[in-house]
């Protein structure tokens, strides 16, 4: 028996309904389309996956290059995101002083 029909068995003994329609993305939150070899990835979720990518391969830099433990994970995830964010936002500042010539 796989995990739906054992899910399907539980709805129906806990809630005394059948299931009608059962939607899944199969996994593929950062696919589109499927067609003939499988999930075909669209732009966005290429974009998704190497921001992931970057993104990880900060944390990892990050957690190699410090003594903290490593389940401590998912603060230095929200670390880079909030760094990356600062970055993007002092550079955009950067970039409106420099045009309207404050800078200067």
């Amino acid at each position: 028996m796989n995990a739906l029909d054992v899910f399907i068995n539980e709805v129906k003994r806990q809630l005394n309904r059948k299931v009608k329609v059962v939607r899944s993305y199969k996994g593929g939150e950062y696919y589109g389309n499927f067609n003939k070899s499988g999930q075909c990835p669209g732009s966005f979720a290429k974009f998704l996956q190497s921001r992931n990518r970057t993104l990880m391969e900060m944390v990892r830099s990050m957690l190699n290059h410090s003594t903290v433990p490593l389940s401590l994970w998912i603060y230095a995830l929200k670390t880079v995101v909030y760094l990356r964010f600062l970055v993007r936002q002092f550079l955009r500042l950067l970039m409106n002083c420099g045009q309207e010539g404050i800078l200067a």
